[in-house]
């Protein structure tokens, strides 16, 4: 038989390139990937908005980073929706942390 993808097998889990000289916006089909546990994209030429898609992840906590680019506007409000993570500090919210750190 031949190859048969099975969509379970092919969870992301992780996406990190950091450094690339990667260009253009953030896809909003980021927030399909509702397995992804870390999005690094730090040091890159990514412009435009952070899509509001990406508060859908919610199992990215404080692992956003989307530092030292061209993004432009204000994180979306729909990331102070995301659970607490257990690193944020007193009244921070997983995303609020992440955002502190990270954007």
């Amino acid at each position: 038989g031949g190859w048969r993808e099975e969509p379970a097998l092919h969870k992301v889990l992780s996406i990190r390139l950091p450094n690339n000289k990667l260009s253009g916006t953030l896809p909003t089909e980021l927030g399909l990937l509702p397995d992804i546990t870390t999005l690094k994209l730090s040091s890159n030429l990514i412009s435009g908005t952070i899509p509001s898609e990406l508060a859908q992840l919610t199992r990215l906590a404080d692992r956003l980073y989307l530092d030292h680019n061209r993004l432009s506007g204000t994180i979306p409000s729909e990331f102070g929706l995301m659970p607490a993570d257990p690193g944020a500090g007193p009244g921070q919210s997983g995303a609020e942390a992440a955002a502190a750190v990270a954007v």
